[in-house]
């Protein structure tokens, strides 16, 4: 992979020390620039001919959300956030990932070590997620789904990471309106973005969203989110169990804890969506889901998923009323790949 070329977008000295730290470790990114304002990054993006933008999140709000808008619209290039999870950082982000961005990082601060593996490695793959991903889907070709046939005893669970955000958004934007299907989501965010993420879903009006509780259940026209750190498992006739998570590993498998829960009780009547850039989210749950006679689509092929007799089909990337079309029931009972 040829090395990738970053503008970043902050005023922060602290993000830029850190993230040319980086760049000096790794040879995967190099940064080419920094801009201060959005006037700049537009003009340095004219200049410079960057593969990734990186925006801070804490620049004034309203600069970071149209820096976001004005690349996209004017020459559209793969954004990532920096941001931090709090209430002011998660709210700028989703906003800015519903307006084009496609994957955030945290911050760096005083306790983190930007040369740390698990801060680069984290940075690195994101930032090559969103570049290998990019364009997105143009916003012209967002087509509410509409006179598609409801099955209401259907369960529908999605699996996801950080660069899912957008996916996530992209698929409430084309469901009918008034959608009578029970959906449940384990996303690998931390609190303050799945906060953030459920309220903006919510607003959208397709169906309510909320993050679960203990004594929920999964009934139709709601989305109940898993609690950061917290698995859910469900229940034949939808009751819900919540519940703190330990890691196995460095892993916390609460998507794979949902799945399974779902293929067990709903069998054929679950539909599984594993959403972008959760590469190793779901494997055994999609596993035991297909093999109950339920169905999978996943946005990007889980690691473990392409062996064991899988037989994926290509699903186009871009295309995400296929989605809709797959969770309203007009998918075969396969396992499907949005390439």
């Amino acid at each position: 992979m040829s090395t990738l070329r970053l503008l970043l977008v902050t005023n922060s000295a602290s993000v830029t020390h850190s993230m040319a730290n980086l760049a000096e470790n790794r040879a995967e990114i190099e940064i080419v620039g920094t801009a201060k304002t959005r006037k700049e990054a537009i003009q340095k993006i004219q200049d410079l001919n960057p593969d990734v933008l990186i925006v801070d999140s804490e620049m004034r709000r309203m600069a970071a959300i149209d820096t976001v808008r004005n690349v996209m619209h004017s020459r559209g290039l793969p954004v990532v956030m920096v941001t931090q999870p709090n209430a002011a950082g998660s709210a700028i982000t989703i906003q800015a990932i519903a307006d084009g961005a496609i994957e955030f990082i945290d911050r760096p601060t005083a306790h983190t070590n930007p040369d740390a593996a698990d801060f680069g490695d984290d940075a690195i793959s994101k930032i090559v997620f969103a570049h290998r991903t990019f364009p997105g889907r143009s916003k012209s070709l967002r087509i509410r789904a509409k006179s598609l046939t409801i099955q209401h005893d259907r369960l529908v669970v999605i699996a996801g990471a950080t660069g899912s955000c957008r996916s996530l958004i992209d698929l409430f934007e084309v469901l009918p309106l008034g959608l009578r299907c029970p959906i449940l989501v384990a996303l690998s965010l931390e609190t303050a973005y799945l906060e953030a993420l459920v309220r903006r879903l919510d607003r959208m009006g397709v169906m309510h969203c909320a993050i679960a509780r203990a004594g929920d259940c999964a009934v139709a026209g709601q989305a109940l989110f898993a609690p950061s750190h917290c698995y859910v498992r469900v229940h034949p006739g939808g009751e819900i169990d919540v519940h703190p998570g330990a890691k196995i590993g460095n892993r916390q498998p609460t998507a794979d804890v949902l799945f399974l829960s779902a293929a067990r009780a709903y069998a054929a009547k679950c539909m599984g969506i594993i959403l972008s850039n959760s590469t190793h989210e779901a494997v055994q749950g999609a596993r035991a889901l297909q093999n109950l006679g339920g169905t999978v689509l996943a946005e990007r092929m889980p690691v473990g998923l392409n062996s064991d007799g899988f037989n994926p089909c290509e699903f186009p990337h871009r295309d995400v009323e296929g989605i809709a079309h797959g969770l309203l029931g007009h998918t075969e009972q396969t396992m499907l790949r949005i390439a």
